[in-house]
């Protein structure tokens, strides 16, 4: 019996080693072979390769998938011409041959022109096509359970294949598949004579835009590949005027058709004439399906998922070049290093502006940037209205690290910082790499874009010094303590009293990460108890580097002596920054108030009490008068005399 066991083991293990010989040799490129794409048994994927052919020749595409309904394919495959975008050969669920199961099998020979194409596998299905899940009984969630969510095929995974093989020697001769770097390239946005603007492939939550000047009467083609769900849609592109931001063109489910792929994939391609004057091209992507984090199969060409904008008349369509001669409502030019700008303004109307930044970013950190900030009408730290970063730039030239922005901005009425702020290195005074075409614009400027502008009506008002703007003490305010400013290694300490309890306003930034505070602000009592102090809890984020927190508050205190302590440790503090500075980097420390109100109450209260007293005196007089009350006995003689 042991023999017999061993044996049938033996055979079990040749077996199964014969399985993976076979398996093997089926994923291997066979004679002929141009490219045999590969690790398709990986449910959801996007799998890619790509080929030259350099001379007309016949070539047979062999591809099995999956079948996710009658009228699906969950796992398909497809061939696309580079240069044109057209599909050349596509899986179809109405000719494909259906095989055990879900398995979809499809097999063609084909005559390609010479040109550059990308073969496609994807594994995402299309989750609009499934059936609804209910969920309601037994049965429906066993179904759900058997089914995988109602995806059963992504057990054909093992089973998938895609090749593409010459049909004779000289047809082999004349395709070359693609290395590495030459597939790569397919993501770089379109270039070349015509091409206003493209967006490259664009990822989930990003937002893309260009300014562009139409100089005279011009025909504008506008190419998009996006989302439409739910009849809305998801990730699209659009055309504005720039000043008035009224809608020239916008993709919507009605002006667009299929891309291909999953049901909610759209392209739209339309032709404007449009108008001298200024527009601005946009593209935005919501939070899931986009380039590179696809939820569903993609469209036929995935890296078109974005926005290009071409025209024939490339000498009237332009880029906008502010430094042309629009008003500059702020600007700081060739900064240099470890400088922090800035420039305070009120504007009394509503006014479209475009931000210009040219600076130092590398990956998602800002080195050389700018910030824009708006007073909170209401008081409070700044409102942060626009920070530059690695989303909302663009390759600067020189260095990979120079980085320029241009952003639309429509400001409401209000007082506005525009601050720019640079490291120790790689700026406008001493470049420690290539540095960009126009290095004396490094630094920001806000552009009005109205020619016109008045900047009479721009005004400069005072700021409180060590706080944001509308973060300090307003009129009738009294100041009780203000430590700012605080560098590193530092304990300052300040004391103040209250007669009696007080509404007391506080505003501190410090430095203060999820595992402990490093630089912060306390209040003690008299008798040393800590009444109130900045944690992780009660502050939020300050601007710049995340470890920048902000307490903006009111407490209320008893009558009584209190000191108020701030310390830093040894890194990141006022004036000498080891990641970015937060956006009111004077106020590094802590400041407390009684507000305005509160001294009005204060005064009020002391107004009434002696308005009391007074009253008092008065009446007491007068029942003096009438003999009610005793009159006060006279006041003690001065020493040294004798009553006579």
């Amino acid at each position: 019996m042991r023999r017999f066991f061993s044996r049938f083991l033996l055979v079990v293990l040749v077996g199964v080693a014969l399985f993976a010989v076979v398996r093997l040799a089926a994923g291997s490129d066979e004679p002929g072979a141009v490219l045999s794409v590969g690790g398709l048994d990986d449910p959801e994927h996007l799998r890619h390769d790509a080929f030259r052919v350099t001379a007309p020749a016949r070539l047979a595409v062999h591809a099995v998938g999956s079948f996710e309904t009658d009228a699906t394919l969950g796992a398909t495959a497809w061939i696309v011409e580079r240069d044109s975008g057209a599909v050349v050969w596509a899986m179809d669920p109405k000719r494909v041959e259906r095989r055990r199961g879900t398995l979809a099998s499809a097999t063609d020979t084909l005559l390609f022109a010479p040109g550059v194409y990308d073969a496609y596998f994807a594994s995402f299905g299309d989750p609009l096509t499934r059936p609804a899940e209910d969920g309601g009984g037994f049965f429906d969630r066993l179904t759900d359970l058997v089914t995988r969510g109602g995806r059963a095929w992504h057990g054909d995974a093992e089973r998938w294949q895609f090749r593409v093989t010459a049909v004779s020697e000289a047809d082999r001769e004349a395709v070359r598949r693609l290395d590495r770097d030459e597939r790569k390239s397919l993501e770089e946005p379109p270039a070349g004579p015509g091409v206003v603007w493209a967006t490259g492939p664009l990822d989930d939550r990003e937002t893309r835009e260009y300014v562009f000047e139409v100089k005279a009467p011009a025909r504008v083609r506008l190419q998009t590949v996006g989302e439409v769900r739910g009849g809305r849609t998801r990730d699209g592109g659009a055309l504005l005027r720039l000043v008035d931001a009224d809608t020239v063109w916008a993709m919507t489910p009605r002006n667009s058709v299929p891309a291909g792929g999953a049901t909610m994939n759209r392209r739209a391609d339309t032709t404007l004439a449009l108008a001298p004057g200024l527009y601005r091209a946009l593209y935005t992507t919501d939070r899931e399906h986009a380039y590179g984090d696809w939820v569903a199969n993609p469209p036929f060409v995935p890296t078109a998922w974005g926005l290009t904008v071409t025209t024939d008349t490339p000498e009237a369509v332009a880029a906008l070049d502010p430094w042309g001669g629009l008003p500059r409502i702020a600007s700081f030019t060739c900064v240099g290093e470890d400088e922090e700008r800035e420039d305070t303004f009120a504007l009394p109307d509503t006014t479209h502006v475009l931000l210009a930044a040219l600076g130092e970013v590398i990956g998602s950190t800002a080195y050389d940037y700018a910030v824009l900030l708006r007073e909170r009408p209401g008081g409070g730290s700044p409102e942060e209205v626009w920070t530059m970063s690695d989303d909302n730039t663009r390759p600067a030239g020189g260095a990979s690290k120079n980085r320029e922005a241009q952003a639309v901005l429509t400001l409401a009425p209000g007082t506005y910082t525009l601050r720019y702020v640079t490291d120790g290195s790689h700026d406008c005074s001493d470049f420690n790499a290539d540095e960009p075409p126009y290095p004396d614009r490094w630094g920001a400027t806000l552009f009005a874009l109205d020619p016109g502008f008045d900047l009479g009506g721009v005004t400069r008002p005072e700021r409180a010094a060590g706080l944001g703007a509308g973060s300090g003490p307003g009129p009738g305010s009294e100041v009780l303590v203000r430590l700012t400013g605080i560098g590193n290694g530092q304990r300052r300490e300040a004391a103040f009293a209250l007669d009696e309890a007080t509404d007391l306003r506080v505003y501190a930034v410090g430095e203060i990460v999820p595992s402990g505070a490093y630089d912060s602000g306390r209040i003690r009592s008299s008798g040393g108890a800590t009444v109130w102090e900045m944690t992780r809890g009660n502050t939020r984020w300050a601007g710049g580097s995340k470890k920048n927190r902000v307490f903006d508050g009111t407490l209320t205190l008893p009558a009584g002596r209190y000191t108020v302590v701030y310390e830093t440790d040894g890194s990141h503090a006022y004036g000498d920054w080891d990641q970015s500075p937060p956006n009111d980097p004077a106020a590094w420390g802590i400041t407390v108030w009684r507000t305005g109100s509160a001294v009005a109450e204060a005064a009020r209260r002391e107004a009434e009490r002696m308005e009391r007293e007074a009253l008092e005196r008065a009446r007491e007089a007068e029942e003096r008068a009438l003999g009610e009350v005793p009159a006060p006995p006279p006041p003690p003689a001065p020493p040294g005399t004798v009553d006579g």
